[in-house]
C-alpha cells in the first residue's frame, strides 16, 4: 500500500472482514470508511429490472426466482451481475432452469 497519494487520486478498496480490513482501519480515518451491507432481494429485484431495460433482455420468471434465491444466500451484487450475464448469454442448462455453474460456490471465497 502506498504511504501517500496525490490529492487528485481517489482510491476505492473493497474487502471482507479480516486482516486486510483491520490494516485499513489502522491507517484510515473512520470518516473515510463505508460499510456496505449485503444486497437485499428487493434491491436485487430493482437492479435486475434496470439491467433488463438497459439490455432489452427479459428473464423468465423461473430465471429471476433462481437468481434472487441465490442472492438471498450470498448478498453479493457480483453474484447478481454474473448470474444475469450468464442467463442473458444463454448459459443455462437444457435440463430445467439451472445455470451451468453454481456461482454461489464459485463466489464463496469473496
Amino acid at each position: 500500500m502506498f504511504e501517500e497519494l496525490s490529492q487528485r487520486v481517489r482510491l476505492v478498496v473493497s474487502c471482507r472482514p479480516g486482516e486486510c480490513l483491520a490494516k485499513l482501519r489502522e491507517r484510515l480515518p473512520s470518516q473515510n470508511m463505508v460499510v456496505l451491507e449485503p444486497m437485499t432481494v428487493e434491491e436485487g429485484w430493482l437492479l435486475l429490472a434496470q439491467w433488463q431495460a438497459h439490455t432489452r433482455h427479459t428473464l423468465t420468471a423461473e430465471q429471476k426466482n433462481f437468481i434472487l434465491k441465490g442472492l438471498r444466500g450470498s448478498g453479493l451484487p457480483l453474484y447478481l451481475k454474473l448470474m444475469f450475464d450468464q442467463a442473458r448469454r444463454g448459459g443455462w442448462s437444457d435440463e430445467g432452469m439451472e445455470p451451468c455453474i453454481d456461482l454461489n460456490d464459485a463466489l464463496r471465497g469473496f
